[in-house]
């Protein structure tokens, strides 16, 4: 008889159960909220352009905006040249931006802290993310679950040994641009300068 613990585990280890299990959670999720827009434009099946439908925000520094946008044009690159797993992994690194980005002016919090050995650690994103919904940012229109089905891939690409395939990079970009858009939108509503 096994337990939850090592069924859970059993059925994770294997990457073909695990999306499985996330597509069915992200679209239930997105069905529920509707969160998925056709905002991702596929001229061909190897060919992947982000869209904002959002302008930028102003109160972003044309640095960070400048970084996004090279994330983005490097995960377009990486999805047209079959490298799933490297576009996986910079979605991920595009929705760490903008919650970096929007962290301190929402919370009032920093970003790094101070341990008691006078050393200095960043936040977790997880932990970013929790206390942007305790500010109310991430429960509007379903954002946070949103970065907990990208980062959870992102940590699964970037640390587990398994292949991912074009509909998983695709969904990960597709979920991306929606959740990027929808932190534009509440920027451009809560925090212009």
């Amino acid at each position: 008889m096994t337990s939850d613990k090592e069924s859970k585990a059993k059925k994770f280890s294997d990457p073909r159960i695990a999306f499985t299990e996330f597509w069915a959670t992200a679209t239930a999720i997105s069905r529920k909220l509707g969160l998925i827009h056709k905002s991702i434009d596929v001229n061909a099946k190897d060919r992947l352009k982000f869209n904002l439908r959002e302008p930028a925000p102003s109160c972003f520094e044309k640095d960070t905006l400048d970084a996004i946008a090279q994330e983005l044009e490097e995960a377009s690159v990486c999805y047209e040249n079959k490298c799933y797993k490297a576009t996986v992994m910079l979605c991920g690194t595009v929705i760490e931006i903008l919650i970096k980005n929007v962290y301190t002016p929402v919370t009032g919090k920093e970003i790094y802290t101070i341990n008691r050995n006078r050393e200095q650690n960043e936040r977790t994103f997880k932990n970013m993310c929790n206390d942007l919904r305790a500010q109310g940012m991430l429960l509007s229109r379903g954002v946070g679950e949103l970065l907990d089905l990208i980062n959870a891939h992102r940590n699964g690409a970037a640390h587990e040994i398994r292949i991912i395939g074009q509909d998983e990079a695709y969904s990960i970009a597709l979920l991306t641009n929606d959740a990027m858009n929808r932190i534009f939108e509440y920027c451009n509503t809560h925090m212009q300068s």
